[in-house]
């Protein structure tokens, strides 16, 4: 129960008890932001508490109610076509931390690389730039992929687009390299979770490498007003035993508004074929 609480509306609640005791305009101050709140789903108290850091959630959580009624496309369909690019919280101008990985793979530049839950992530404009020729970009979101190849203008004809959940993504297509960065989190059911690591393997080729990063126990506990599952470097491990762990490693990212979280980075190869 106490796990969905949130701290901005309690604070604004004492504040108001506070201010109607003593001060009377400070009341009236809290109560224009609750309201404000309720209008437009914006806490002004929960970006100040974001900006010192406070790491419960990364965005206005949903009611209970809207929680039952989540239909991923939906959500983040919604998300997209409300929010610009850098003002989500996951938004980074250089994925210079996926690059790097990617460049230790030591691919070459024909490996077909696929980004799952890219959104309109800057990570594929990169990897076009240093000469990668066989990119698929997959989201859920149409939106955030119209968005991405707006952006990328021409070069977006040297991209394989993909509007699908990844759960349900079919292809006979087979890949080098599977990049993941803040979609595993998101699946807190077992089903989907296992699900989700079946694709690797059914869709990653023999000695294909995976970087999947994730919210840390060190990180938020809700995100986007989703529930999030959070991971260490012993439970992705346990989670992808099948495959071969090369390194984890925690990294703080810095949201727009200044809050941190805290990632966990992993990176695995999938087991060549037995002859």
């Amino acid at each position: 129960m106490f796990s969905s609480i949130n701290a901005s509306r309690v604070i604004n609640s004492i504040l108001l008890i506070i201010g109607l005791l003593i001060f009377k305009p400070l009341a009236y101050f809290i109560a224009f932001m609750m309201l404000a709140a309720g209008i437009t789903n914006y806490c002004l108290m929960e970006k100040i508490l974001q900006r010192i850091g406070f790491q419960n959630t990364c965005s206005t959580p949903v009611s209970q109610a809207e929680m039952q009624r989540y239909d991923a496309k939906e959500h983040w369909e919604n998300i997209y076509k409300t929010k610009k690019s850098n003002e989500v919280s996951w938004y980074q101008e250089n994925p210079k931390i996926s690059l790097t990985l990617i460049s230790e793979t030591n691919l070459g530049k024909d490996a077909k690389i696929i980004d799952v839950g890219a959104g309109d992530s800057n990570l594929v404009d990169n990897l076009l730039a240093i000469g990668f020729k066989r990119i698929t970009v997959l989201d859920v979101s149409s939106t955030a992929l119209h968005q991405a190849k707006k952006r990328l203008g021409d070069r977006a004809n040297d991209v394989t687009w993909v509007v699908s959940d990844v759960r349900k993504f079919e292809t006979r297509d087979t890949y080098d390299l599977w990049h993941d960065r803040a979609v595993l989190h998101f699946l807190t059911e077992k089903k989907d979770i296992r699900t989700y690591v079946e694709k690797i393997q059914q869709l990653l080729k023999p000695n294909g490498y995976f970087i999947v990063s994730a919210f840390s126990e060190n990180g938020p506990k809700k995100c986007s007003g989703l529930d999030i599952k959070q991971y260490s470097k012993d439970s992705m491990i346990k989670l992808f035993s099948g495959f071969t762990h090369i390194k984890s490693f925690e990294v703080e990212h810095a949201t727009p508004w200044g809050a941190r979280q805290i990632f966990i980075y992993s990176m695995f190869k999938k087991r060549g074929n037995k002859k």
